[in-house]
């Protein structure tokens, strides 16, 4: 401990000799300077995240279990992301060995079909025996369930209705309650895939007697596609979003040279058991075909006086004339409502008489200028960067702290006789502390008070001068 001290002695004495703000400053920068050691300190000590487990996704009661598995083992570094867990890539294995520690992991397809295999008793009942299997396969399917793309958690249940006659008969019958990824809706191609999937797992069930329950949107949907039926509603509005979206992308492409366009498309289905038009194996002979496909575009009125100026050739900028603005609009609106007819199928003969193609014109707002974009482009700046501006300002304070105060320690020093001999040569410049002449002018009460100022100032320099003073020959 002596060599720390003997260390430690001259820094301790420069820091004292320094000013006030001076020491500040440098009270500032150590802090800093000592923070920003922490800080990567704590951001290198857990390393780059990387999910566990390749990134699966996990329900509500896997994460549940594996968060109380973490707390149980220490490791509080985890962090759940849409469904995942990101987990230090330098502390992976400790966390994988406190999950199986735990008996957490995630469990596999088959583990409830193997756990009822293991523990299977030969003084149980057929009757016993067959319910054990039948949970582990319901568990089993709906486990299959929640590892398709979008299902959060699916729960089955399924059995078989007897039913009176000679040869008696046997029904099976399934429920699937579902809950979708972010608290959405199902859509109509996740039921239908679901559908599908109980429907082939299960032997004997058909997709008619299979049940699904949305729990986000508290609707069910029952197997058949009857007219009327939440199937058939839901098979309808998907065919029509599709339908919608293929004629927008249709239009929208053929009128690529019309900037600022905007497109409508309303579709109006009929059902028909003639057109073949779309058939789809899980419809079960449910066929949809568009009745009136109507559509409605929009042109920006900025576009018309545009290729009315383009026409009109060379001209000083004048504005044109409102008649010839509006034929040009006529006939670029009679040129987009041939074009898009089209592309448009013919309508049902009930409804050859509505409208298929409208076209209107609106007013575009102006888009900003530079100059009004400014602000804005500043405060997002300044709000991305808030952290390195408040560490630059923290900067050029410390070093406005240390620059004032060396002047402030240099400007004493500049007024303070040069180190030397006792003795003073009479020819040498006259010293800053010298008093002023009593012959002078001005000698008297002012002489006293500069006197008294240049004591005040600095009192040892003002009396290493005196001491030389009384050194020197009368």
């Amino acid at each position: 401990m002596e060599w720390f001290h003997k260390l430690s002695e001259p820094v301790v004495e420069r820091y004292r000799a320094l000013t006030a703000p001076t020491r500040i400053a440098c009270l500032t920068l150590a802090t800093a300077a000592l923070a920003g050691l922490v800080m990567l300190a704590a951001g290198q000590a857990g390393g780059p995240y990387r999910p566990l487990l390749e990134g699966r996704a996990f329900s509500f009661r896997e994460l549940a279990r594996m968060t109380a598995a973490f707390h149980a083992a220490g490791l509080s570094e985890a962090q759940l992301t849409d469904g995942q867990i990101l987990v230090p890539e330098a502390q992976l294995d400790a966390y994988l060995v406190a999950l199986d520690k735990a008996d957490a992991l995630p469990a596999d397809f088959d583990d409830s079909v193997d756990q009822v295999a293991a523990e299977h008793n030969w003084f149980a009942s057929r009757q016993q025996t067959e319910l054990g299997y039948r949970v582990a396969e319901q568990k089993k399917l709906a486990r299959i369930l929640s590892g398709m793309n979008g299902i959060e958690s699916a729960s089955v249940q399924y059995g078989e209705v007897k039913k009176p006659g000679f040869p008696p008969t046997t029904e099976v019958r399934a429920v699937v309650a579902v809950r979708a990824s972010g608290n959405r809706e199902l859509t109509y191609e996740e039921i239908e895939a679901i559908r599908d999937t109980a429907a082939g797992f299960v032997a004997g069930l058909e997709r008619n007697q299979v049940t699904i329950s949305d729990l986000n949107a508290c609707r069910a949907y029952p197997g058949g596609d009857g007219p009327g039926s939440a199937s058939a509603d839901l098979a309808a509005r998907a065919e029509q979003a599709r339908l919608e979206d293929e004629y927008r992308t249709k239009i929208q492409n053929r009128l690529t040279a019309y900037p600022g366009l905007i497109v409508g498309v309303n579709v109006q289905l009929a059902e028909t058991a003639e057109s073949p038009l779309q058939e789809s194996p899980r419809t079960t002979g449910r066929r949809f075909a568009p009745a009136l496909v109507s559509a409605s575009i929009d042109l920006p009125r900025s576009y018309f006086v545009q290729v009315c100026r383009e026409r009109r050739g060379p001209t000083p900028d004048s504005p044109p004339d409102p008649a010839a603005v509006q034929a040009v609009e006529a006939d670029i609106k009679q040129t987009v409502e041939q074009a898009v007819l089209a592309l448009l199928p013919p309508p049902a003969a009930d409804l050859r008489g509505a409208p298929q193609v409208v076209v209107t014109s609106y007013d575009a707002p102006p888009s900003p200028s530079n100059a009004d974009r400014l602000p804005s482009l500043a405060v997002s700046w300044i709000t991305a960067h808030g952290s390195l501006l408040a560490a630059g300002g923290l900067l050029f304070a410390c070093v406005w702290l240390v620059v004032s105060g060396r002047r402030r320690t240099a400007r004493p020093a500049s007024r303070s006789p040069e180190a030397g001999g006792s003795d003073v040569d009479d020819q040498s410049p006259p010293d800053a502390f010298s008093p002023p002449d009593p012959e002078a002018p001005g000698a008297g009460p002012e002489l006293h008070l500069r006197i008294h100022r240049v004591i005040q100032e600095d009192p040892q320099a003002a009396a290493q001068t005196l001491q030389r003073w009384l050194r020197k020959p009368a």
